[in-house]
């Protein structure tokens, strides 16, 4: 070894964790060596283009002399599944560049051609099993945001928005070029990526973040060359530079996308209701524009922008006290998602963009007889983005957003026609500011929502006024990035009328009314209410087997964000701790595998224990490439305030939840899975089987099929079902007792989800999704809470007696002293829901950034007050209930 690699690589080893070694692999590539975990800079040098004659073709052959100048990046590390080691076959990367563009080319040499796996998927469908390569740009040098683009042997086109160092956002979409080659040595992918979809600084160091990967699916093999050790736990700030970017300017970005829709509506309708007919056509036109205000800040904005193709939201019967949360699916608020991105753990946010445009939050009812047509959601009359990174470490993001006031229209029985409002005028507001500091180690954010309703109408009396939320969020790296400390603190504010603040104590996300709630005071003449949500977690995020974390967050009673993000319960404080050992290198046994540990404990503000729980997860992948994985999670006595709805806290019985799940090599043309939950409560208060197979097949490389059925059964003794007030003859007492009415359920589900992708090219793909959902629950042995701290069941909810019970219609009636008068009613809340939802999609990117969708969607409901199931009956119902089917047809066209 030369004298002078070798006082490089000893000098690698011992010094801190921020230094690496350049070696040269041959005098045509660059190799990366570092010591596991560091950080810095290995540097490739990119080639700038003298003229447009040197421009190479994008036709996937890197023969043009400008490739064979430029010096290529070789000698990848494994990432999996031997970390560390040399790549199995040889790959080069190049990097040129000229005032339009960034070209990438990367050469995968292959001794064996004929066994690379080309699959044709869906764009952005960077999961499949296929041969990939990948392209990574950290082009702000933060060492925190990168932007990734990937291709197959077919051209498929994925681009990935990277953030905080190792998250990724699939749904980030790019205007760029890709073809790709396969000949006797392997394959090529030649990549044109114009400088206009990428964001950079224009001053200073032009040094830009870079790293490449490729993955051989036949091998289940990905690699690196800026190597990415597993036990790291971190991407972006492991990436090698990229320097030679002499001179670099940002273009002037304009981007401009007008869209027109033209839909059909097909239903059953009742011919009286004089709003619907059996065809009803639609159509709207809107755009969509992006503006380069400077080479780092992109302006976004939309005109009536219209959200038809997405896919529909998974059926799910929610028996629970929180708000079942959906992602967002919708373009405008997806991209750039991660700027305004604060969450109020575990679950929470400060902003939640599907409250922009959410249904009418106040429903109109129709007399007897009577029709109405109401508005499914309410519609975005504009939007307005502002975000972008400087390249001196600020990031900011904008977004303003008005929806319309919308009135559903109501019919009467003599024909009578009257409107009646159902959501207001509303703007909704959300800014961020950031400073990155020690490349991306260290950083500070800030963030405030704003949401102002024009409530003139005395039918949004429920509703606030206006919510504000302002918080402050904190990072810092140390000990080589391999700890971190976190931290943040959120405060927000709610106004309205008395009717609204009352309204909102009362919500099963607030309850300020329980009775043992001591702590807290409802008060409803309260016109304002404010509190706060706080975290900090300290974590060991790499370098090494063993990793950790200690973490802890609280909400006060008051805090709100649910008018623009998204909050499930508040009076909460909860502590955490994990341990986990990995092995990343393969045994005699598993290629990897881990286990961790994770002790849970909280309480209300007030001191009720509501969780204290431990869980262990034992995760291996076998060396034939198959998986399992075992959670064993104990969850001891505790009680919970919001199972009774505002009642006092239920004591909940210890209960022990099982969960396996085996998985095949997904090397294969088919996959297959099996999931299995047990979940029991002592004294056998309740107990949940849940069944989850799935099948995957891939019969040809253009397409796949998939099926997951999913089979659940629910017993419980303790289910909620009302809470009413007393009754003295027929009518309720005033400021008397309520009773709170639990009962056994007995629950079955039933659904099976499909999914069919055919790729006939990169840019022309056809989607089926289709989800028939069963589910039925009946209801017996009911039980009035009687001393809902009781540790035995009978003494915490005894039996209602059955001889003085009786059904009323869709009602129950609790007649205790047999006078005739019933001391109390309670819902029958027994159900049978039947459901079928399918979406299919045809897109054609017919060119860079312009699309045309066909899109067919469908779905059937029906609903009885019924506990019986019957798969075969249930089927045939389902396949006879009454069906909505909507075709459309969207054009875009992409101008920049």
């Amino acid at each position: 070894m030369p004298t002078a690699a070798f006082v490089l690589s000893l000098v690698s080893t011992l010094a801190a964790a921020d230094t690496v070694s350049i070696r040269v692999g041959s005098p045509s590539s660059v190799a990366c060596e570092r010591s596991s975990g560091s950080a810095g800079a290995c540097t490739l040098t990119a080639l700038r283009l003298v003229s447009t004659d040197e421009r190479p073709e994008i036709d996937g052959r890197l023969d043009e002399e400008a490739w064979l100048r430029a010096i290529p990046a070789g000698e990848f590390r494994q990432f999996a599944p031997n970390p560390g080691m040399p790549a199995s076959e040889n790959t080069e990367a190049r990097v040129l560049y000229d005032e339009d563009a960034i070209y990438v080319g990367m050469r995968m040499y292959d001794r064996d051609p004929e066994n690379i796996r080309a699959q044709f998927v869906r764009r952005d469908d960077h999961k499949a099993v296929s041969d990939w390569a990948h392209v990574y740009l950290d082009s702000h040098h933060d060492r925190r945001t990168a932007f990734h683009f990937a291709t197959t042997p077919t051209g498929t086109r994925v681009d990935i928005l990277r953030s905080q160092d190792s998250k990724e956002d699939v749904a980030w979409d790019a205007v760029w070029d890709v073809k790709t080659s396969v000949d006797s040595e392997g394959w090529t992918a030649e990549f044109r990526i114009p400088l206009s979809q990428l964001r950079f600084g224009t001053s200073g160091d032009m040094t830009w973040g870079v790293n490449f990967m490729r993955q051989i699916a036949r091998r289940s093999e990905s690699a690196h060359w800026a190597e990415i050790p597993p036990e790291s736990g971190r991407l972006v700030s492991l990436f090698g530079d990229l320097d030679g970017l002499d001179g670099l300017q940002a273009p002037a970005r304009l981007e401009i996308v007008p869209y027109s829709v033209a839909r059909l509506r097909r239903e059953t309708v009742d011919p009286n209701d004089p709003f619907r007919e059996e065809n009803d056509t639609w159509g709207t036109m809107g755009l969509d524009m992006k503006y380069g205000l400077t080479s780092a800040l992109t302006l976004t904005a939309t005109v009536n922008p219209d959200f038809g193709q997405v896919d529909a939201d998974p059926s799910r019967v929610n028996l629970g006290t929180n708000e079942n949360r959906y992602p967002e699916k919708r373009p405008f608020f997806l991209e750039g998602a991660e700027v305004f991105n604060f969450r109020l753990p575990p679950e929470g946010e400060a902003m939640y963009s599907r409250r922009i445009g959410r249904p009418p939050q106040r429903r109109a009812s129709a007399p007897s007889g009577g029709f109405v047509d109401a508005p499914e959601a309410a519609r975005i009359i504009g939007a307005l983005k502002l975000s972008g990174k400087t390249s001196s470490g600020w990031s900011i993001g904008i977004l303003n957003a008005v929806t319309n006031r919308e009135e559903a229209r109501i019919a009467a029985s003599d024909g009578t026609l009257t409107d009646s409002p159902v959501e207001p005028l509303s703007n909704y507001s959300s800014a961020k500011l950031g400073k990155d500091f020690r490349e991306g180690r260290s950083g500070l954010e800030a963030i405030g929502t704003m949401m102002l309703r024009s409530l003139d109408d005395d039918a949004f009396a429920t509703m606030h006024s206006s919510a504000f939320a302002t918080g402050l969020n904190g990072w810092h790296r140390f000990g080589g990035s391999r700890y971190q400390i976190r931290a943040s603190l959120l405060g927000s504010r709610v106004a309205g009328s008395p009717e609204a603040i009352a309204r909102t104590q009362r919500s099963l996300v607030h309850l300020y009314q329980r009775p043992d709630a001591d702590h807290l005071t409802y008060d409803p003449t309260l016109t304002s209410l404010s509190g706060l949500a706080a975290d900090f977690a300290f974590n060991k995020i790499g370098g090494g087997h063993w990793t950790f974390s200690l973490s802890g967050w609280t909400r006060t009673a008051g805090v709100e964000t649910n008018d623009i993000g998204y909050l499930t319960y508040t009076d909460v404080a909860m502590g955490t701790a994990t341990v986990r050992y990995s092995e990343f290198s393969p045994g005699s046994v598993f290629r990897n595998w881990y286990v961790n540990v994770t002790d849970m404990a909280a309480t209300t503000l007030g001191g009720q224990l509501v969780r204290q729980s431990i869980q262990t997860r034992l995760h291996a992948q076998l060396l034939n490439f198959w998986t399992a994985e075992f959670d064993v999670m104990y969850w001891g006595s505790s009680v919970w305030p919001w199972t009774l709805r505002g009642g006092p806290a239920l004591r909940r019985e210890p209960n022990t939840t099982l969960t396996g799940t085996i998985s095949s090599d997904s090397r294969e043309s088919w996959k297959a899975s099996f999931k299995a939950s047990y979940r029991t409560e002592s004294e056998e208060v309740s107990e949940r089987i849940t069944l989850t197979p799935s099948l995957e097949v891939r019969p040809s490389s253009r397409m796949t099929v998939s099926a997951a059925p999913n089979l659940s059964w629910n017993r419980s003794l303790e289910q909620y079902v009302d809470g009413v007030p007393r009754l003295l003859n027929g009518a309720a007492v005033a400021g008397g007792a309520s009773e709170y009415v639990m009962g056994r359920i007995d629950q079955q589900t039933a659904s099976l989800t499909l999914r069919l992708s055919y790729s006939f090219t990169p840019d022309l793909a056809f989607d089926l999704y289709a989800q028939p959902f069963m589910s039925s629950g009946r209801y017996s042995a009911f039980r009035r809470v009687a001393d809902a701290d009781a540790r035995d069941l009978d003494a915490r909810a005894p039996l209602i007696d059955a001889a003085s019970l009786s059904e009323a219609g869709i009602r129950y009636e609790v007649d205790e002293n047999g006078d005739g008068d019933p001391e109390y009613r309670f819902r029958n809340r027994d159900f049978n829901v039947r459901e079928m939802s399918t979406n299919a999609v045809l897109r054609w990117e017919y060119k860079p950034g312009s699309t045309f969708f066909a899109v067919w969607s469908s779905a059937r409901n029906d609903y009885l007050i019924t506990g019986d199931m019957d798969v075969s009956n249930d089927f045939d119902r389902l396949f006879s209930a009454p069906t909505t089917n909507i075709f459309m047809l969207k054009f875009s066209y992409w101008v920049g």
